[in-house]
């Protein structure tokens, strides 16, 4: 196999395991939970944030946001997230950011892209 051939199937196959865990997670947050959102702004170009959970009630859920940014997931944004701070995204918005339709205007190149679960 070539390295080419070889690349592009582990990138198929992160792309694919990626997919597996937003949908098997995002119906059912948990406290600790790490969503990895990748943006695209004209300002600042593509780029990727995590979001920690916080707590959840029946409409929304509550990050802690990601210190540090960067232009691909990198394990370093784990461990730096702003605590003094929390951010809020309600069920329905989240749902609207997976299937690409959140049609905010400043929003609008939101994906999210993976969620961890320890």
């Amino acid at each position: 196999m070539s390295v080419c051939g070889f690349t592009a199937a582990y990138l198929y196959y992160v792309k694919r395991e990626r997919a597996i865990s937003v949908h098997n997670y995002v119906s059912t947050p948990r406290v600790g939970d790490i969503y990895i959102v990748e943006k695209e702004t004209p300002e600042d170009g593509q780029f990727v944030y995590y979001l920690k959970v916080k707590g959840t009630d029946e409409q929304n859920v509550y990050f802690y946001r990601s210190k540090l940014t960067a232009g691909a997931p990198y394990d370093v944004l784990l461990s730096q997230f702003d605590t003094t701070k929390k951010e809020q995204y309600s069920k329905l918005e989240i749902a609207a950011i997976v299937s690409g339709k959140w049609m905010t205007p400043n929003h609008d190149m939101t994906r999210l892209i993976e969620i961890e679960r320890k």
